[in-house]
């Protein structure tokens, strides 16, 4: 198991509870808790924690925790929104799957507040909604994956093999059920993203995938808005736009 944080937990569980430490480690099987007024986000694998700033609306601890938790795994991030009132961590879940990574929602019948899932399930970004003991089953079976296996230890790694043939069939289906070629479409990304829907699946090669995309009417559109999702920031090159600001527009 990875790390965990949770709004809110049993009395009672085997893990250490800690209280989270400026650049502390990360370690499995640990509940971590945010310290009083802080905000917590996660960097190179440690805590990093900065007192709660003042904004416009109420503070959303989660949605800070997640965006950072996306930024610095990747496609190995795993989102979890449990039972809560409001919409703290629905934006951040996008953040997951932009960068490839898998999210969770409780479902209503077995959460006490539904607001915090429904608002992430609203945004079209959940790829599980479940009870939170089936949620640790498939998260133990997504540990299991050889999707984020390959995405552990480095993001450049291929997280599935995908012959020609096989991308050819899946650009053919894409392009008929969306009018959108993806033939020249970045590589890297369209990779990551089919081993997501592999993992998403429980599928482990791309034959079943290939099988199971050109039969369930729906699964090519759920791809396409995979392949498309957007990160929430726009100015993705902040530097040089910054260079552009203070240096060239100026003169």
């Amino acid at each position: 198991m990875r790390a965990c944080w949770l709004k809110s937990f049993p009395k009672k569980t085997a893990m250490p509870v800690r209280q989270a430490n400026e650049g502390a480690a990360v370690e499995p099987n640990h509940l971590y808790v945010i310290p009083p007024n802080s905000s917590m986000r996660i960097s190179q694998g440690r805590m990093t924690l900065r007192p709660r700033g003042e904004t416009l609306g109420p503070p959303m601890p989660i949605n800070d925790l997640l965006h950072s938790l996306a930024e610095d795994q990747g496609a190995n991030a795993i989102g979890v929104i449990l039972s809560g009132s409001g919409s703290d961590g629905a934006l951040a879940m996008q953040s997951i799957k932009g960068e490839g990574g898998i999210t969770f929602a409780q479902n209503d019948e077995s959460a006490r507040f539904t607001g915090m899932p429904r608002a992430a399930i609203g945004l079209g970004c959940v790829d599980f909604v479940l009870t939170p003991q089936d949620m640790g089953r498939e998260l133990e079976r997504l540990g299991r994956h050889a999707y984020l296996a390959s995405t552990r230890h480095a993001r450049n790694v291929e997280p599935v093999q995908v012959d020609e043939e096989s991308l050819r069939r899946v650009f053919a289906v894409l392009k008929s059920a969306s009018a959108v070629d993806f033939t020249y479409y970045k590589r890297g990304t369209i990779m990551r993203r089919l081993a997501r829907r592999l993992a998403a699946h429980k599928l482990e090669t791309m034959t079943e995938y290939v099988a199971l995309l050109e039969t369930a009417p729906g699964e090519a559109h759920a791809l396409f808005d995979d392949l498309l999702i957007r990160i929430t920031e726009f100015f993705r090159d902040r530097e040089i736009f910054d260079g552009l600001a203070k240096t060239v527009f100026p003169h």
